[in-house]
């Protein structure tokens, strides 16, 4: 078994079963692993651990044997998954609405009508189709015969591989997302956004601790805020920007400009 940890063993579990059934869902998955539904969804969150018996009870009902059950136990970590795509996929993730489909559907008033999507997230028609398509693609969603709606991803994160962090997708993605930061202060009220910042002078030795705080914080407030799965109401995007006021004084050297 080349699987690193009990969630992404099933994860992979799940993802052959949506293969054989396209219409099997996550809560048929709780119901078969003898799991309740919101303990599933907060586990492959990586917002609860499964302790050694639940991870021993599921194990038996997946027909583990006891020497692979024993592994995953002692290798629980409960950290959270993060799905990484391909860098041809996540050019096609390029645009912010993309995720934010992906957020919405988790939404208690959801409705998978094209429209109502647009209307929600304020792009157009158009948009809505084209992302719809590229996530099928993709296949973190799947359309009934009825055209509903279903999330595929069982709550994981995407993101891209650490060597395509500077890739010009990302770039045109977090270019969008701060435009939209910035357009928020002006289109909604104070209760329903936070906007703020510090400036201060810096120790660039402490910068790769720095980044580190920043991406656990983000983590701990996203698990804060999703809190309980059944009452979602809105999508909302965390923007954090650490970037330098003063030019280098190096770099201004080898440019020739005064100091």
């Amino acid at each position: 078994m080349k699987t690193k940890s009990f969630k992404e063993y099933l994860n992979l579990e799940f993802a052959k079963r949506c293969k054989k059934n396209p219409l099997y869902s996550l809560r048929a998955f709780a119901r078969d692993i003898q799991i309740s539904h919101s303990s599933l969804c907060q586990f492959f969150k990586g917002k609860r651990q499964m302790s050694k018996e639940m991870i021993e009870k599921v194990g038996l009902a997946l027909s583990l044997s006891p020497d692979e059950i024993n592994k995953f136990s002692k290798n629980a970590k409960g950290e959270i998954i993060y799905d990484t795509l391909k860098e041809d996929e996540y050019h096609l993730l390029s645009d912010w609405y993309y995720d934010a489909i992906l957020e919405l559907l988790s939404t208690k008033n959801f409705k998978s009508d094209f429209n109502w999507i647009a209307r929600r997230l304020n792009i157009t028609l158009a948009e809505v189709k084209l992302a719809v398509m590229r996530l099928q693609k993709l296949n973190l969603i799947y359309l009934d015969e009825e055209g509903k709606i279903f999330d595929k991803t069982s709550g994981f994160t995407t993101t891209a591989s650490d060597n395509a962090y500077t890739d010009s997708a990302k770039k045109k993605k977090q270019k969008q997302l701060f435009n939209l930061a910035k357009d928020a202060i002006d289109k909604f009220d104070v209760r329903e956004r936070s906007h703020s910042g510090v400036t201060f002078a810096v120790s660039m030795k402490k910068f790769d601790e720095a980044r580190a705080m920043i991406k656990k914080f983000r983590r701990e407030l996203s698990a804060l805020l999703e809190g309980d799965q059944n009452d979602l109401d809105d999508v909302y995007h965390l923007a954090i920007a650490l970037f330098p006021l003063t030019k280098n004084e190096l770099n201004q050297n080898n440019s020739g400009e005064s100091l």
